[in-house]
Parts: structure tokens; C-alpha cells; sequence
């Protein structure tokens, strides 16, 4: 958080809060402030970021999707289900202008519209998305990347609603594996794949594996993002 808040005030004080280097440090200091959990302090800045990226690079430009997809995440976590939709949805076109050299992003937004499907109970919806992103990951890197383990994870989710548990429980596995390897086990991102694997084991029944999993999970966020995190909060 710190070297962001320095790196904008730096552009601040060089560029001006007009300028785009400016309106581009200012949104990935409100996606730390998501990361954080600290939604309010994160949102004025998206949107001001937002604005300020459409007026200096215009709508269709790939910066101003990826803020907008910022935005979006931000509004999903708030539970504007219908703003956070129409926003990926924008985002997800521009960006599919773009292609190929958009891809990476590309992912990300599949990524984003896959899990929001998932809470709006869109099932045939998440599983374009989804596939679509697990196919974009495995193009794009030739050795186990988090890109990749992060649409099986939300694909791994998929299959936990549909019941169809021993699926799941492969895909998280295999997610789990992937951001060992590149993140390790004390990163916030490792936490939550164990979190989602233990819930499969629960739902399976198998309570003593899935509680054994939340516990470590929980160690690991109280020790990264601290006890007061809402993803530490929502596995108490």
C-alpha cells in the first residue's frame, strides 16, 4: 500500500491528477485497498480513476476496461450484482476488440464474468465463461501459471453448485498444486484454493479433512492479511 500511495503522489506532484500515468497509479492503489478489504476507501478511487482514464484515452481503450473491471469487482463485492454485470460485460467487449494482445486481460474479465454467473446462479452462462478462461490460461503459459489455477478454481466452483463434487474436488487439487508452486503456502491466493477445497470435502461429508483444511486456511490469512480481513472473517 505504501509504495502505491508514494508512487501517486509522486505522479501527482510530476503529472498532474489529470494526467493517465496518474489516473493509472490511482486505480491500482483502490485495487490494493480491494484486495484489502477496505471497500469504502477503494471505490471513490475506481470511480475517479474510471473517469479520468475515459477522458483522457476514451471508452474503448484497454486501460479504461481494465478499470473498468476494477470497478466492477468493486460493485460486485457490494452486492450491486446488475452494475458489476454491465460493467465486465463493457469491459469484456473492448477488450475482446483487442485481440490477441489483449488476452491476458481477456482471461481475467472471463474470469470475473464466470464467478459473478456463478453467484447470479447462471450455470450455462458460468460455464462458457469459465471454460473459455481455463482455454485462454492454458494457451497463454507453457508451464502452471495462477492465471490458470484461478479459472480452475472458479470452474472447480461450478461443479460444487451442480453437485458433481469428485470434479471439483480434482480441478482444486490441481489449482491448489499450481499456486503452491508458483505463489507458495503462505499466500493469500493458496489460502483461498484450501478454502474451497475444504467445503468440497464438507459437502462430500468428509469433515475431518475439511476441517483440518479451514484451520490451515486460517492460519495462513491471519499471518497474510490479518485477522480483521473480510476473507479471514468469512472463514470464522
Amino acid at each position: 500500500e505504501e509504495l502505491h500511495r508514494r508512487s501517486l503522489e509522486i505522479r501527482r506532484n510530476a503529472l498532474g491528477e489529470e494526467h493517465v500515468e496518474y489516473a493509472k497509479s490511482l486505480n491500482n492503489l483502490a485495487f490494493v485497498y480491494k484486495d484489502a478489504g477496505d471497500l469504502k476507501r477503494a471505490l471513490p478511487m475506481s470511480e475517479e480513476a474510471f473517469r479520468l482514464l475515459t477522458q483522457s484515452l476514451g471508452e474503448r481503450d484497454v486501460q479504461t476496461a481494465l478499470a473498468l473491471n476494477n470497478l466492477a469487482s468493486l460493485h460486485q463485492k457490494l452486492g450491486r450484482l446488475q452494475d458489476a454485470e454491465s460493467e465486465f460485460m463493457t469491459a469484456e467487449e473492448i477488450l475482446r476488440e483487442r485481440l490477441p494482445n489483449s488476452r491476458d486481460s481477456y482471461l481475467m474479465v472471463s474470469n470475473n464474468l464466470g464467478h459473478l454467473s456463478l453467484e447470479l446462479n447462471r450455470f450455462t452462462e458460468a460455464e462458457l465463461y469459465l471454460q473459455r478462461a481455463v482455454a485462454i490460461a492454458t494457451e497463454l503459459h507453457d508451464t502452471p501459471h495462477p492465471d490458470a489455477a484461478i479459472a480452475m478454481s472458479n470452474l472447480a466452483l461450478l461443479r460444487d453448485k451442480q453437485a458433481r463434487y469428485a470434479e471439483a474436488e480434482e480441478l482444486l487439487i490441481g489449482a491448489t498444486e499450481i499456486i503452491a508452486g508458483t505463489l507458495g503456502e503462505q499466500h493469500p491466493r493458496y489460502a483461498i484454493m484450501l478454502n474451497n477445497l475444504a467445503l468440497v470435502y464438507v459437502a462430500q461429508g468428509r469433515f475431518d479433512k475439511g476441517l483440518a483444511m479451514l484451520e490451515r486456511t486460517l492460519e495462513i490469512q491471519k499471518a497474510t492479511v490479518g485477522p480483521r480481513h473480510p476473507d479471514t472473517a468469512g472463514t470464522l
